[in-house]
């Protein structure tokens, strides 16, 4: 990729047709991805990254039709991007309720567009060189903002227990209202009238069919009874989310549509033939159809040379370090992730459990793990089927997981399925997935499915056909009582603590499709090998069961599963998070060597500080255990084998493993950024993330306004903070979460209730501005809603007139920070603040970085003044540019001297001096783009050192600010 340039900036492509490169794809659906992840508001802290492309068997390229003058490839020229998440139901809302005949059906979210209306032929359908047309009426237009505002809406509604004005619920996604309200409608067991007339449209030339089937987002269909009509109403008003009255549920159970009330209906039928369910359809699968694969023996050849295998197995991208995606989305909006893919002081991204808190003051949570080895397919639909279903289940194992019944999956089917070939790959798929679940007492009760993985197109006359193999990712949730139980692959700096291997996988060591197979496709002793897969559902038991044992002895340090690149891999990026060195040995012959250390069956490798218990209790469960490891303290991997020994220093091997991360973020973000990354990344000279305290302990001094008579408090009671947020905002409950602990009385303060004139600031203490997305930041990241405020003179002089008030405090966090530094001109003391630029990377950044509170008036830091910590940086814009001096710093991004970092990633905005925090010159106002809501909790943090006890010292901002009143 080296000599790539980006077509889309210039107004061109580098593929033929409209068809998409790989690297266009790798490079720009991610970022979409993660902007609408950010600008929703939901952290994304999972996630898998894979690339293939592999050459079809002549066989099968035959049976499916292809002449010989065709190109094939097995592959995804129809790319996978998955998204999913878990989420609470309240009890009440497990099962939906029969609203009566006469509930209005009501339109909730943006507009109806041409969307989605050729998704029968661009997603459900094999490509063809006549179907661009109907591409461009599949492609979504996202509108996270207004995802966000039904978001907010529907919370409020569930929030109102059984005030609740929902009676039942559906979102609108594929087929359109025509789907959606059918589902809705027949779930009660009614009939429906709807006039099409009162459907919002962004487009008013949408025929009657375009509205009613038109798959836009961001929508919901509700069922309403009349009564609750007008509270619903206010409901969206103050949230400014649109809702629209279509129709009403009816007692004939049919279906009546209508472009308006008096036109003849456009369709008009029975309930009972819309919603037959008897109705299947029938396949005649042969098993023999799947049997046309590589040979399950290997051909003569050599192996390749030992250290160019590692290299490039490192480089294999399912491999490589993926900071290029997961830096690019928020992992702490909500304030409760407990884990995320960054693992320790050094911030290596190889965790693969994502854990969640349940509340923020509760310990209990859920973790999520992914699956999936859809390469192996090729060699075996079953073995991969097997694969991805252990794979998630390993990855899960390192949160403390009570029962393995307690798991749940989710089931992602893709494959092709237009050939005998094809379907019977996914028979035997879901076939192995089926059996094994049912051993294991493990239920999938939810997925999806694409059949239709095909591209077909001509290029100069030549035929072109891409085939994905069955593809199946699996997603795997479980409560947890403790979240901060969950295990990590940071291994510690122990010479007591070896290393061991549980194995789960079948004696037959293939390395077919695996990633050493992929780095070298030509490689005759690679090209013809049977994969790997696990031995049985009963070792993932037996896993369960020692790990649970070894985890109530506390024996166990570290964990991580083995998976693509194999035992090498799984022990590089353990090292890399520990910032240490291994010294491996495998005693066995050089064929038995390879298959041992680059094959990828099920399994884990765990540090423990207790070697005979752990293999007693291995030994007890008839699991497969021995040593593979011991820690060194010399920054080197030492490998022997029988006939052999190998060794690299593991900074080189650092260095390698982020090419593929330097190289895709040189192309697509800041060079200069990428290039300081990958040195920082690879100099383990330092300490990392740690907790610094001041050099002379500061004690809280109040802001002047506040001195005078103190002898008893400002206010009686507890004090009042009002969380205030706008349109597009997501950070207002951590903020609201950490001075409710704090000891205020906390109130949600929407733009809507000042602009309305419902509500004013008289008796507010203080002010919480709070992150997020303000109008989405099309006019620039807070502007708008400064504006919103600057431009009425009646909010205007409200907000005036606060600020200025003795007794106040207010915080700026983020978009509040970008807010405020917009209102400087009503804020005493903040003339000299600066306007937040975009993130010199050019991206946004999320990541823990180092700060130093610096000594400044801001009486929320008082107490923290001189201290050096981690906090979490979320954000697109938070550049100071190196013209504006401000004259109040109180917070400033470090480096790993404790001096003003200039570079990145430790400045991750590129500000000068480091400036991330300002006060005003009398201290009541702070505003800082960094997140200290969102790590008031130690569980909060990726990393967090053990032997720090009690709060978080971030809560110190909120105490503060408690005290202030006291």
């Amino acid at each position: 990729i080296e000599g790539f340039e980006r077509p889309w900036e210039k107004g061109g492509g580098n593929h033929p047709d409209h068809l998409a490169s790989p690297l266009e794809i790798m490079l720009a659906a991610p970022i979409g991805a993660a902007n609408y992840n950010n600008e929703y508001g939901r952290p994304c802290l999972l996630g898998y990254f894979r690339t293939f492309e592999q050459a079809d068997a002549s066989a099968v390229a035959a049976e499916r039709g292809c002449g010989e003058s065709a190109v094939r490839r097995w592959g995804y020229h129809k790319p996978i991007m998955i998204a999913g998440g878990h989420g609470r139901v309240r009890h009440e809302h497990i099962h939906k309720q029969k609203f009566p005949p006469g509930a209005l059906l009501v339109v909730l979210g943006g507009p109806a567009m041409r969307i989605g209306l050729g998704g029968g032929a661009a997603s459900s359908q094999s490509m063809r060189d006549d179907a661009q047309e109907l591409d461009f009426s599949s492609v979504q237009r996202d509108y996270a903002e207004m995802q966000r505002r039904c978001h907010e809406l529907i919370e409020w509604c569930t929030s109102q227990a059984e005030d609740n004005p929902i009676a039942a619920i559906h979102d609108v996604g594929a087929g359109g209202l025509a789907n959606a309200t059918l589902e809705l409608l027949a779930q009660a067991g009614l009939g429906g009238e709807i006039d099409l007339a009162k459907a919002p449209t962004a487009d008013s030339s949408l025929s009657s069919m375009e509205i009613w089937c038109n798959e836009a987002q961001e929508r919901y269909v509700l069922a309403v009874s009349p009564e609750a009509m007008e509270r619903l109403r206010q409901a969206c008003v103050r949230e400014r989310c649109p809702a629209a009255v279509i129709g009403r549920a009816t007692k004939e159970r049919r279906l009546l549509v209508r472009h308006s009330p008096a036109a003849e209906p456009v369709v008009s039928l029975a309930m009972d033939l819309l919603i037959d369910e008897t109705r299947q359809e029938r396949k005649t699968l042969r098993r023999g159809d799947a049997t046309l694969r590589p040979s399950n023996h290997a051909s003569q050849g050599d192996w390749p040379e030992l250290d160019e295998a590692c290299r490039q197995v490192l480089n294999v991208p399912a491999v490589a370090a993926k900071h290029f995606l997961v830096t690019i989305a928020d992992r702490t909006v909500g304030g409760l992730s407990a884990r995320d893919p960054m693992v320790g002081p050094w911030q290596v991204p190889v965790a693969d459990c994502a854990v969640s808190a349940s509340g923020y003051r509760q310990h209990s949570g859920t973790a999520m793990a992914m699956g999936e080895r859809s390469p192996v397919a090729t060699v075996s639909p079953a073995a991969s089927v097997r694969l991805a279903i252990s794979e998630a289940i390993t990855n899960i194992l390192s949160a403390d997981v009570h029962h393995l019944h307690d798991i749940v999956l989710s089931a992602n089917w893709m494959a092709d399925c237009s050939s005998p070939q094809g379907r019977a790959d996914l028979f035997l798929g879901v076939e192995a997935a089926s059996a094994l679940c049912c051993e294991l007492g493990i239920s999938i009760p939810v997925g999806k499915d694409s059949l239709s993985m095909r591209a077909l197109w001509k290029e100069k006359k030549r035929s072109h056909a891409v085939y994905s193999p069955l593809s199946l990712v699996v997603s795997a949730f479980a409560p947890l009582r403790d979240v901060n139980r969950s295990l990590t692959p940071q291994l510690r700096q122990r010479a007591d603590a070896p290393l061991f291997l549980l194995d789960l996988g079948a004696k037959e060591r293939g390395l077919g499709a695996s990633a050493l197979a992929q780095a070298y496709p030509q490689n005759a002793m690679l090209a013809g090998q049977g994969a790997a897969d696990l031995a049985h559902a009963q070792s993932l038991i037996s896993l369960h069961r020692v790990l649970r044992e070894l985890r109530a002895a506390r024996a166990l340090l570290a964990c991580h599963d083995r998976s693509d690149g194999g035992l090498f891999v799984s022990l590089c990026e353990m090292a890399f998070a520990g910032h240490c060195g291994l010294d491996v040995s495998i005693g066995l012959s050089e064929t038995q060597f390879w298959r041992e250390f680059f094959n990828e069956a099920p399994g884990v490798v765990v540090q423990t500080s207790q070697a005979e218990l752990l293999i007693r209790l291995a030994e007890q469960h008839q699991l497969p255990c021995r040593p593979v490891a011991q820690v060194n303290r010399r920054h080197e991997f030492r490998l022997s084998y029988q006939g052999g020994q190998w060794q690299a220093s593991m900074t080189d091997l650092q260095r390698e493993w982020q090419q593929t991360n330097y190289h895709m973020r040189k192309l697509r973000d800041n060079p200069e950024c990428a290039q300081e990354e990958l040195d920082s990344s690879c100099d383990w000279r330092g300490a990392g993330l740690c907790f610094l305290p001041a050099r002379q302990a500061a004690s809280p001094q109040a802001p002047p306004g506040f001195k005078g008579d103190r002898r008893k408090p400002i206010v009686s009671g507890k004090p009042r903070a009002a969380v205030f947020r706008d349109r597009g905002i997501n950070g207002q409950h951590e903020m609201a979460a950490a001075f409710k602990a704090a000891g205020f009385a906390v109130e949600d303060l929407s733009f809507s209730d000042l602009a309305d004139g419902q509500r004013d600031l008289a008796g507010i203490q203080l002010l919480a501005v709070c992150g997020g997305f303000s109008y989405g930041d099309v006019l620039g990241a807070g502007r708008g809603w400064a504006v919103s405020i600057l431009s009425n003179p009646r909010l205007r002089d409200l907000f005036a007139e606060f600020f200025s008030r003795r007794h106040t405090l207010t915080l700026g966090v983020c978009n509040g920070c970008q807010m405020l530094s917009h209102l400087k001109e009503i804020i005493p003391g903040a003339q000299s603040w600066p306007q937040f630029k975009p993130n010199r990377s050019g991206r946004f950044e999320s990541r823990l970085c180092m700060v130093e509170v610096v000594p400044s008036p801001s009486f929320l830091l008082s107490s923290l003044q001189g201290m050096r910590l981690p906090i979490a940086v979320a954000h697109g814009e938070g550049r100071v540019e190196p013209g504006q001096r401000p004259a109040a710093v109180c917070l400033r991004y470090v480096d790993r001297k404790g001096e003003a970092a200039h570079r990145y990633p430790d400045n991750p905005n590129g500000s000068a001096d480091g400036i991330t925090g300002l006060s005003s010159d009398d201290g009541r106002v702070t505003i800082m783009m960094p997140h200290p809501e969102r790590l008031f909790r130690p569980q909060q943090y990726s990393w967090y050192p053990a032997e720090r006890p009690g709060d978080s010292p971030w809560m110190d901002v909120f105490n503060n600010a408690r005290r202030c009143f006291a």
